[in-house]
């Protein structure tokens, strides 16, 4: 075993045999406050000061928070204090009411709901979704997380042609959005109402959304509620009241740096079909240091769809000497941790990594790598298991050539194999019910039964043949 100081290391190894991002940052993107975060503040001509947000959705530990109703009515900077997370910005307007339009905090919903009217960033288990086209859209069960808001600023990757009313008027503006595919989040506020940022029309705003990478965007509430905080900074933005204002509801961000993402759309279980699920003790747990945001609470039904597989063990990790690609040991087979996101994703980052021979290190067989995160699903009753792929069966070993037919007298009995029918020559290999194995691609696998598998090249229809003729030389 290595010592934990020799983890950066072996980790600075493994970073080298990872291919890059094919993503590339924009520049104006300068800051990262935390892991899976990017900030940015800068002043456009106007002038208009701009404070803005990327958040990955799909960085490791990642998780949104919208505001509970026992806890509206805050400053943004009292309730992100209060609530633990690390950026927040407001969210609904409220001048309809309680809310207007949707507004749900950790699963508890505000009496507002959709009206037609207004639109809603939603984040449940597992994805995130942006309801908006004019009908009424109740926000199913599963979703924990959700803040509204009017109009629409950016539609499929660009800015709205036309807005009415308030929007043609240069104000403090929030927004939120989603890029492409939606693994990233957006958010952003311009100041205004002062002679050093004059604030934003909704058309300007929606060019500043797309140009940081909104494929889809809303108009928050706006004005005096304008604010923007950071845990490591305060209040980032200059309140057109001179002060943050209370307001009902807010957004908030927050990053663990590791685990399971919480509302990443592209981590997803394996399905029936390709999965099986493997009980995780306490101990197995504690040992890879899952935590309650790694779990994914499942219906009895969906627990009992799938196959059980064996166990999940504690986490042992090892590498070739020379060779900075790091493999999990998993009853007794090697899977690749395929990048340094897979290693904290599965909380692996902490396990020291052994160094082995190289030749030690190939010797073990070879088992499917690792997903980026360990996907954790908890019955009712509050079993956990990991989904995973079924234990990889291993290859058959390739079949040793079958002895040249005797040639025999004609007149020489033979005596057939116990079992078979008198007429196939002793020297034909057996044919067995397919039907009675698996198969596995790429050759048979049997199970409590022995049988002879056919040549490469051959066919049962040609050993088939064989019998047939070697019956006709007997007659």
């Amino acid at each position: 075993m290595i010592p934990r100081r020799g983890l950066s290391l072996s980790l600075a190894l493994f970073a080298l045999s990872c291919v890059a991002s094919s993503g590339v940052a924009r520049a104006q993107w300068a800051g990262t406050p935390w892991p899976g975060v990017r900030y940015l503040e800068r002043t456009d001509p106007g002038p208009v000061r701009v404070r803005a947000l990327e958040v990955d959705l799909c960085d490791p530990g990642m998780t949104i928070r919208a505001t509970r109703p026992a806890e509206a009515n805050r400053t943004v900077s009292a309730w992100g204090s209060a609530v633990g997370v690390q950026a927040a910005v407001n969210a609904n307007m409220w001048h309809c009411g309680a809310l207007c339009g949707v507004g749900i905090g950790n699963s508890e919903r505000f009496a507002a709901d959709d009206d037609a009217h207004w639109g809603y960033l939603s984040f449940s288990p597992d994805g995130v979704d942006y309801p908006w086209d004019y009908e009424v859209h109740l926000p199913p069960i599963w979703v924990e997380q959700a803040v509204g808001g009017h109009p629409r600023l950016v539609n499929d990757g660009a800015p709205m042609p036309e807005f009415a009313g308030g929007c043609l008027e240069r104000h403090p503006r929030t927004a939120a959005g989603f890029s492409h595919g939606r693994e990233r989040l957006i958010l952003a506020i311009a100041d205004g109402r002062s002679t050093s940022s004059v604030g934003m029309t909704c058309a300007s705003m929606a060019r500043l959304m797309t140009e940081l990478g909104a494929h889809e965007a809303i108009n928050l509430d706006g004005g005096g509620s304008t604010t923007m905080w950071l845990s490591d900074r305060g209040v980032v933005n200059r309140p057109s009241d001179g002060a943050q204002r209370t307001v009902r509801n807010h957004l908030g961000v927050f990053t663990h740096g590791e685990g399971t993402p919480r509302h990443c759309g592209a981590h997803r279980a394996l399905p029936v079909e390709a999965g099986v699920l493997r009980p995780v003790s306490a101990e197995v747990s504690g040992a890879f240091r899952f935590s309650l945001l790694d779990l994914r609470l499942w219906p009895q039904g969906f627990i009992d769809a799938y196959a059980r597989g064996p166990a999940l063990e504690a986490p042992r990790l090892v590498r070739a000497d020379g060779d900075p690609a790091i493999y999990l040991i998993d009853r007794g087979r090697r899977r690749h941790v395929t990048s340094p996101r897979s290693l904290v994703g599965w909380h692996l980052h902490h396990v020291a990594v052994e160094v082995l021979p190289a030749a030690e290190v190939a010797a073990i067989p070879l088992g499917p790598p690792l997903t980026q995160f360990a996907y954790l699903a908890v019955s009712p009753a509050h079993e956990v298991f990991l989904v995973d792929h079924p234990e990889p069966i291993e290859p058959p070993e390739p079949p040793e050539p079958p002895d040249p037919p005797v040639q025999r007298d004609a007149g020489t009995p033979t005596a057939p194999d116990a079992g078979l029918p008198a007429e196939l020559d002793a020297g034909a290999p057996a044919l067995v019910d397919a039907s009675a194995s698996p198969i596995d691609a790429g050759g048979s696998t049997l199970r409590g039964t022995c049988a002879a598998t056919p040549p490469r090249g051959a066919s049962w229809a040609a050993l088939v043949a064989l019998a047939l003729v070697a019956r006709a030389r007997r007659r």
